[in-house]
């Protein structure tokens, strides 16, 4: 799994570990240390370059390339990222399948709590030789997911912590080992607080719902449990939410789409139209935004021209309902009097797709 690629580093570490936590040592010799255990980690290396590679590759293809922030707004967001973990570790409230990105006063906020934090750490290493073992198996295992490889929308996510929190609590444990009854006091309270978020997984409508209440700033909770009633045929209720959701985050093309789609059903054509057009602004790219834009501007307000232009943009951008897109195209072409360039577009159709429209 692309997360565990710092398996050697944790390996390294144990073995740290196993030396007994050498914080005093100069810095040669544990340079000599660092150097041999790296030698020793090679065979388990060497794969993880590869997996690295091919976990790049394949989160950077297709259109997933289209949404990647720059690498420098991802390092900047990386401070914050580690501290939020860090505080929902201690204090676990308001926990959500979902988080939204923070302001820039938390962005900014971070950098300096995050230096003086690392050199109190470095300040008492030999006091707390725990806590730094702790600290830094946490760090090793949040680094493949704390944003330089961008995969999701979430900024934070609660899954991406289990393995990080097992060295953390083992640390913590053996720091405190001589004081395990204000130990067992918090674990306690973490227990009841895991218990009742287990809760909140009882099924969609609890979990997205719980989403808004914890995070109420978060576009995708609000999007979500929007479609739950979409699906439902709630439109009322969906309709709200997804304006709600757009009006945190605009540039939401499938929020858009989804917005359409239920105006779409109500009949309410005109706003289906304009919801449609502003998730193509959104993303132009959107095959299934302009294939149903045009066929409403075909179908319903008989604009032919507009539509061919859309349809052949979904038809370019191969993948998405190939022969409903193609049939759409073929039958505004023919209503133009261009049956001749109908047939063109079906003949760059594979030939089982062909096959299967020339049956029906």
């Amino acid at each position: 799994k692309p997360s565990v690629v710092v398996l050697p580093g944790l390996l390294v570490l144990l073995d740290w570990w196993k030396a007994g936590l050498p914080m005093e040592a100069s810095f040669p010799k544990l340079r000599s240390l660092l150097l041999s255990q790296v030698k020793e980690k090679l065979p388990w290396i060497l794969p993880v370059v590869g997996v690295v590679c091919l976990t790049v590759w394949t989160q950077y293809s297709g259109t997933h390339g289209d949404f990647v922030s720059p690498l420098h707004h991802r390092l900047m967001m990386m401070p914050a990222g580690i501290l939020f973990y860090l505080w929902r570790t201690i204090l676990p409230l308001n926990l959500s399948f979902h988080y939204p990105h923070p302001g820039n006063l938390w962005i900014m906020a971070a950098v300096p709590v995050l230096v003086i934090l690392l050199g109190a750490l470095w300040r008492f290493r030999s006091q707390v030789p725990q806590l730094v073992f702790g600290f830094l198996w946490f760090l090793l295992l949040w680094l493949p997911v704390s944003g330089i490889f961008q995969v999701g929308s979430s900024f934070t996510a609660d899954r991406y912590t289990y393995l990080a929190h097992v060295g953390l609590f083992l640390g913590l444990f053996f720091m405190f080992q001589r004081r395990l009854v204000p130990v067992f006091s918090i674990v306690l309270i973490w227990a009841v607080l895991a218990f009742l978020q287990t809760g909140v997984w009882k099924n969609s409508r609890t979990l997205f719902t719980h989403g808004v209440e914890a995070q109420p700033r978060d576009s995708v909770a609000l999007q979500n449990l929007a479609s739950l009633y979409k699906i439902e045929r709630d439109f009322d209720q969906a309709i709200p939410l997804y304006q709600k959701s757009l009006a945190l985050n605009p540039l939401d093309y499938i929020a858009h789409m989804n917005l359409g789609n239920c105006y779409l059903e109500l009949k309410q054509l005109e706003k289906a139209q304009e919801a449609f057009q502003e998730s193509l602004r959104a993303y132009p790219r959107y095959a299934q935004a302009h294939f149903v834009l045009g066929k409403l501007l075909s179908d319903s307000f008989g604009k032919h021209s507009e539509a061919e232009v859309h349809l052949r943009q979904a038809f370019e951008l191969s993948g998405y309902r190939e022969a409903e897109v193609a049939v759409a195209l073929c039958q505004v072409l023919v209503k133009q009097g261009r049956a001749s360039e109908a047939e063109g577009v079906l003949a760059k159709l594979p030939p089982n797709v062909r096959a299967r429209i020339v049956r029906q």
